[in-house]
């Protein structure tokens, strides 16, 4: 299976991480991007200190409290503080941290700046409205004519 990175009770593998190469083909640190020298070939971070920071910034338990600190524990689209709601008799958490930008429209997972706090309510309204958008997107017709390995096979006599 590879490496794991251990968070929590979430395994994330570590290969969907890929490093990049520079023009002479060394590879590049995962959190900084400078050349990973002098380290074992399937080193991903050029020091401890950048495998320990990557850590930090895509651990979603931290990021997830930073955030609400942020927002002041505050949904940010109706403005309720309550940190607790009865729902189906029990009392759950009011306060979720959410994507602005769905990672499926290409916001970034782990981007402070795409990231706000919103209620349970509100969570489950935006997520509903994105999942409508989503399968009208996935179920548009498109025009064939369109793509471009289809032009060539109209040609073909």
């Amino acid at each position: 299976m590879g490496k794991v990175l251990h968070i929590r009770r979430k395994h994330i593998p570590l290969h969907i991480y890929k490093n990049s190469y520079d023009e002479n083909n060394n590879k590049l640190c995962l959190n900084c991007g400078k050349p990973v020298i002098g380290r074992r070939s399937d080193a991903k971070y050029c020091s401890d200190e950048c495998s320990w920071d990557f850590y930090v910034k895509n651990n979603w338990r931290l990021l997830r409290i930073k955030i609400m600190r942020r927002d002041r524990f505050t949904c940010q689209k109706c403005g309720d503080r309550r940190s607790r709601v009865k729902m189906n008799g029990r009392y759950r958490r009011n306060l979720q941290v959410d994507h602005k930008i769905a990672i499926f429209k290409g916001g970034k997972e782990f981007d402070e700046s795409n990231l706000w706090t919103l209620c349970v309510s509100c969570h489950l309204e935006k997520t509903r409205s994105e999942l409508r958008e989503r399968f009208t997107i996935r179920n548009t017709i498109h025009d064939v004519a369109s793509y471009p390995y289809t032009s060539f096979a109209n040609n073909i006599v």
